[in-house]
């Protein structure tokens, strides 16, 4: 009776002889940047979400599965360091040890890692917002500028410096248009970085803000549809997207379909897996199955 009882959680996934690593990826606890390896075997034996594992020890591969395929990084805690620190390296699963003072981290914690201890952030870029105005006479725009370093991620600016043709500008970046009219800029400097952005000054220069024209009339909605590769799926966000996001004008709609038309099929496991995700996002749980293959 025992045989057949685990037999028939076998077949529904219930009970598992291992997981991959990018199942611990799926399931990562969104409080933890760094999740101890005994926190991790522990789940498979508390959690609902987590199917039971078969032989305990498995985690061990699993984690040095993900280790050498650049999937997990292997580490100890000294103080803000790392040491060990394991990443894209290959390593046994006798070498991984389960016990509260050892951890797994992402793959983006352990590159943000690598590029802050072996190549310390330094400002590369300074980019302006607007990149074009036009005023009137007279009338006043502020000017953001953000830094970027050399990984393109954000920089502080300690001081900015700001320069102006054809008006003033403040120390915040407010720019007041002069009387006279023509093409003049705004710069942004700091620690010998800079950058410009452009202004027009004409009596009818239009709207108050930096929209495109085209035959007099501003345009109101850009969209665009296409198939985009998984590993360019953040790329499109921060390059493409964020711009719009941080002023509340962007909608965006995903659709998704996972085809296993080549495989063995989806488990249901791995289904309420993906809802329970959804539901933890704040997003709908209506996943939609087909037997045809794809969602």
């Amino acid at each position: 009776m025992p045989d057949l009882i685990l037999s028939k959680l076998k077949r529904d996934d219930l009970v598992v002889e291992f997981v991959t690593p990018n199942f611990l990826i799926r399931n990562w606890p969104p409080a933890f940047k760094e999740w101890n390896t005994k926190a991790v075997r522990d789940t498979f034996f508390a959690s609902p979400k987590f199917p039971r594992l078969s032989n305990p020890d498995s985690i061990k591969e699993t984690i040095a599965r993900g280790i050498s395929g650049g999937v997990l990084g292997y580490v100890g805690k000294v103080g803000a360091k790392y040491d060990p620190f394991l990443y894209k390296e290959g390593i046994s699963a006798g070498d991984v040890e389960i016990s509260e003072d050892m951890f797994i981290i992402t793959a983006e914690t352990a590159e943000g890692y690598i590029r802050n201890h072996t190549d310390p952030p330094e400002l590369a870029v300074i980019k302006i917002d607007p990149q074009k105005a036009q005023l009137k006479p007279g009338e006043t725009r502020t000017f953001v500028a953000k830094g970027l370093d050399q990984h393109e991620q954000d920089y502080p600016l300690d001081q900015v410096i700001w320069t102006a043709t054809g008006g003033a500008i403040g120390k915040n970046g407010n720019f007041q248009a002069s009387d006279e009219e023509g093409r003049f800029t705004v710069t942004a400097s700091c620690g010998g970085v800079g950058a410009t952005a452009a202004i027009t000054v004409a009596p009818d220069s239009g709207d108050n803000g930096d929209n495109s024209k085209c035959g007099g009339t501003s345009i109101q909605i850009v969209s665009w549809s296409g198939e985009v590769p998984p590993q360019k799926w953040m790329n499109v966000y921060t390059k493409v997207l964020s711009g719009f996001a941080r002023e509340n004008r962007l909608k965006l709609t995903l659709n998704v379909e996972i085809n296993s038309k080549e495989s063995k099929g989806i488990s249901k496991q791995k289904i309420e897996e993906m809802k329970a995700a959804l539901r933890e996002l704040g997003l709908n749980d209506n996943v939609k199955e087909s037997e045809g293959g794809g969602f």
